[in-house]
């Protein structure tokens, strides 16, 4: 073994140089280590100078030294030594792993003695050295890159935990400025942050772009100012984030495209189902208007039962659409709660009487006057709940009670002696299309969306729609919402509410189906009115313009020319002119904000398909009222 490797010029320092395998076993040690401590050279080989170091400071060393080995950096610490007086010396070390193709193969170094040192300042300079190594593990465990650019944008040092995410190599950027390491807008930005940064006192950050070996990354720099005239750069490779970002915003788009289609296909569903909905029930009005034998007097009643089944489907599905795209909105205003309660379930009292069942309906006396809320899902709630109980109780009896809680909350409690609903199966049936089982569907029908809805809306109203039942003995249904109590100071007198009388009207139609256009006509005719019918909204433009018709029934489907442009038509003739043409709205949309695009375009009201004679009458009667 050659025992001395280093040559003279090592071996006249004051100084040990050593070179040990990766165990820390030694190789080599400069003569110095023998004049030190009074070890022969021959006896430290191996393990053996581990004698003369302190043990305890070693197992610190070993474990900074094995971190800087992995990432193939040197280390700084010091170390005690026993020197050969027997007292204790302090070594500062500086040591550095040897890598042979990727491999560490050993570790070299050199060792000073710091003699002069007393205790305290030895050992703040053991605690500084230990600091600045734990702060060099915590910067190398970084995955970001850092750079230290003097003011003139000078690359001065590094540090890269990965190596390879440096655009090229330390000896091809140290020494050199941005224009002369990176691309020309790469270094344009870079140099544009560094005067910012120094301009402001703040730091700066930026994104770009580079083509590395593996394919265009793109990087996230952050400009520090530093305490000296320096500044440091920390760079990070945000590639996979921005990657994960742009894919996150494509699928929302994805989303809100899909959203859109689904609303707009439900809504040319709604149009195509409602269009012959409403010739369906329109024929049924008019054949209820005449005097029917009582056989066909039943027919006419189970065909106008059925299409009001299949309507009461159509808008339970658009609901619960609206629903899960955040599209419903309540439309609070004062109504009189027990009115409410108590025609809603009035509505159920044939179908109770024909089951021989009691129909109940109990106000508390504070839960009586008006009240603040959305009346119209108040209704479509209650309806709900008392046309479950109603349908599926053969025997017994259906209460409604309303009682107010504290405060503004009001409890609608709906309670049948029905066969009750299996515990296993009390959250189930509150989910779209469910039932308690497959006996239920088999033998009273329906979708099962009607307890999902109620329970939405009573949500989306603050509200909250629990069940309490079990198998045989019957169920109780309780709705909490708050419905804040109004007060009213007046209300105008009854005697100024005069009901106009009816008159007769020229009324255009506007309607492309000609099963809607012949049965509206025909109801029209019914209540007295003249009627002209067209098939699209050209010839509704042509007519109207002779001005022999007092109101426009306008359809907004059609073909050659829509409901929407005619009637913006109309209004630019009427231009300059005191004449103004009542247009309605007469058409199978129902998705929300149909009825804010029909008024955009200038019509005057909206009723949607299928139309009933009452509200077709209620309708002509104001209009009629206004033009007298």
């Amino acid at each position: 073994m050659d025992l001395e490797p280093f040559g003279r010029w090592v071996d006249g320092l004051a100084a040990v140089a050593f070179e040990c395998d990766p165990a820390g076993e030694v190789l080599a040690l400069s003569t110095y280590w023998t004049e030190l401590t009074g070890q022969p050279i021959a006896e430290a080989m191996g393990p053996g100078w581990m004698k003369y170091l302190d043990g305890e400071g070693l197992s610190a060393v070993f474990a900074e030294l094995g971190n800087a080995m992995r990432r193939g950096e040197a280390v700084r610490f010091v170390v005690r030594c026993r020197q050969r007086n027997g007292e204790w010396c302090w070594l500062r070390t500086v040591a550095r792993p040897r890598v042979e193709d990727g491999v560490v193969v050993g570790v070299s170094g050199l060792s000073i003695v710091a003699d002069a040192m007393g205790e305290e300042p030895r050992l703040r300079l053991e605690e500084a050295e230990r600091l600045a190594a734990r702060a060099d593990a915590l910067l190398s465990a970084s995955p970001d890159l850092l750079f230290q650019v003097s003011a003139e944008g000078v690359y001065l040092g590094y540090r890269a935990a990965d190596p390879s995410k440096l655009y090229v190599s330390p000896d091809r950027f140290l020494g050199k400025s941005f224009e002369e390491v990176l691309p020309g807008p790469v270094a344009l930005q870079s140099r544009q942050s560094l005067l910012a940064a120094q301009q402001t006192h703040q730091p700066q950050s930026y994104l770009y772009e580079l083509p590395m070996e593996n394919g265009p990354r793109i990087f996230e720099a952050r400009v520090l100012p530093m305490k000296t005239s320096d500044l440091l750069f920390v760079v990070r490779d945000v590639t996979e984030a921005r990657r994960n970002e742009q894919e996150l915003v494509a699928a929302r788009e994805e989303a809100l495209e899909r959203s859109r289609l689904k609303t707009q296909f439900l809504a040319n569903v709604s149009h195509e189902i409602r269009t012959p909905l409403n010739g369906i029930l329109g024929v049924t009005q008019l054949l209820k208007q005449h005097s029917l034998p009582p056989e066909f007097g039943e027919y006419v009643d189970v065909l106008q039962g059925a299409g009001e089944s299949l309507l009461a489907i159509v808008d339970d599905v658009l609901d619960l659409s609206k629903i899960e795209a955040n599209r419903l909105e309540l439309e609070p205003r004062v109504f009189d709660l027990e009115q409410v309660v108590s025609e809603t379930a009035r509505s159920f009292l044939a179908v109770a009487q024909r089951k021989s069942l009691e129909l109940v309906v109990d106000v508390a006396a504070e839960a009586r006057g008006p009240v603040r809320g959305d009346p119209t899902r108040m209704r479509q709630i209650i309806n709900n709940l008392v046309g479950n109980a109603v349908k599926f109780t053969d025997t017994g009896s259906v209460r409604v009670t309303v009682v107010r809680k504290d405060g503004d909350r009001v409890r609608i409690t709906v309670k049948d002696t029905g066969p009750g609903i299996a515990p296993e199966h009390h959250s189930r049936i509150f989910e779209a299309f469910e039932q308690a089982d497959v006996g239920v569907q088999r033998r009273f029908g329906g979708t099962g969306l009607g307890l999902a809805i109620t329970r939405r809306i009573a949500r989306l109203m603050a509200g909250e729609v629990t069940l309490t039942s079990a198998l045989k003995e019957g169920s109780t249904f309780e709705l909490e919402v708050p419905l804040p109590s109004v007060v009213i100071s007046h209300s105008p007198p009854m005697t100024s509410r005069v009901t106009p009388a009816p008159r007769p009207m020229r009324v255009l139609l506007a309607e492309d189906d000609p099963v809607n256009g012949a049965m509206t006509a025909a109801l029209l005719r019914k209540l007295g009115h003249a009627v002209q019918v067209v098939s699209n909204g050209q010839e509704c433009v042509e007519v109207s313009r002779q001005g022999n018709c007092d109101l426009v029934l306008m359809d907004v489907h059609m073909p050659v020319l829509d409901g929407l442009k005619a009637t913006k038509l109309i209004r630019e003739s009427e231009k300059g002119s005191s004449r103004h043409l009542p247009i309605v709205a007469l058409t199978a949309n129902a998705m929300k904000g149909d009825d804010i695009m029909c008024l955009s375009a200038g019509m005057d009201a909206y009723l949607s398909k299928p139309v009933t004679v009452t509200a077709l009458k209620d309708l002509l009667m104001w209009f009629g009222s206004q033009q007298r």
